[in-house]
């Protein structure tokens, strides 16, 4: 009967019966119980009489019969020890002791692990060895790929993010990027890649697309502000006032020509005679240079600030510039 869910086994040496896990099965050979196994495999230690220092010391047959154990534990290291060969490390040229065979397989070339991160052969070889079809992941997409699915939670974002945080790259680095690229040229476009482009293009911010979409039509204010003669109403505005600006009095900068009646007040009064907005051309007060002024964008800002976008009457203006 199976005992605390164990699998039964009589063992072949001496037929004693045995209970085991299935998981460990698979660790006993030939049906053989766990007595018998330390019995049969049992290490046995043999004394040897080391070359060196001629003191006595127990070894496992399996040390025993190795080439390298003629020595006691503490001359095998000394005799390593001498035994090493002296090299000058690539990347920072100090002294350090290596063996042959580490030479002779291409390592034992850097003092420390340190080094041989910083050096660029090291990384150059590391870098070949794991790109393009080197790499294990190399064709792999989808779900055979092994991020497939994986996103990164708001925690793994915050720390790589303050990971960043305050890091400058130094002139090396910056200049060491540039290097790679430069001299690179991309290739030219197809002329079926262009005609793709263009085509992919067409209607995409057209019509109701368009972000700035009001039932199909451009309010007249705005129309009206892109017509040539407004354009001429600003720039004689400021060549008037010597592009000099009337609140602060400093000349040049980034200068606007401000209504002292705001223009939506003048498109109020006389919206009833615009159907079009080149219809604002037979209506002066849109283009009185009198209720022009310069002002330059800080004090224009200013303005607003205080009286507000729209509605503003001339009066405004007057107790602003005094």
């Amino acid at each position: 009967m199976p005992k605390n869910n164990k699998i039964e086994q009589i063992c072949i040496e001496r037929g004693k019966r045995d209970y085991f896990y299935p998981s460990q099965l698979s660790r006993r050979k030939n049906g053989i119980c766990k007595e018998c196994l330390e019995k049969k495999y049992k290490k046995e230690k043999r004394k040897k009489v080391c070359k060196r220092c001629g003191k006595e010391e127990m070894f496992t047959s399996y040390r025993f019969n190795r080439a390298n154990k003629d020595y006691c534990t503490k001359c095998y290291k000394e005799v390593r020890k001498e035994k090493n060969i002296w090299k000058n490390c690539l990347e920072c040229g100090i002294l350090f002791p290596t063996t042959k065979y580490l030479v002779s397989i291409g390592k034992g070339i850097y003092c420390c692990k340190d080094c041989m991160n910083k050096s660029e052969v090291y990384r150059k070889k590391l870098s070949e060895s794991q790109s393009g079809s080197n790499n294990y992941w190399y064709g792999k997409f989808g779900e055979e790929h092994h991020s497939f699915g994986n996103h990164p939670t708001e925690e793994t974002l915050e720390k790589l993010r303050l990971s960043h945080t305050g890091k400058v790259r130094t002139a090396e680095s910056i200049e060491r990027g540039a290097a790679k690229m430069r001299g690179r040229k991309r290739p030219p476009f197809s002329d079926e890649w262009r005609e793709n482009i263009r085509l992919s293009g067409i209607g995409l911010h057209s019509g109701e697309k368009n972000p700035g979409w009001i039932d199909g039509r451009t309010p007249f204010v705005k129309l009206i502000r892109h017509l040539s003669c407004y354009k001429y109403w600003e720039k004689m505005v400021k060549k008037r006032d010597d592009f000099t600006c009337q609140k602060c009095n400093i000349r040049g900068g980034k200068l606007h020509s401000h209504h002292k009646k705001s223009f939506n007040l003048i498109y109020e009064e006389n919206k009833d005679k615009i159907n079009f907005a080149e219809d604002a051309y037979n209506i002066p007060e849109f283009w009185d240079l009198d209720n022009g002024i310069t002002l330059c964008k800080k004090c224009h800002d200013n303005f607003h600030g205080i009286y507000g976008h729209g509605n503003n009457i001339v009066e405004q203006t007057e107790e602003f510039l005094k």
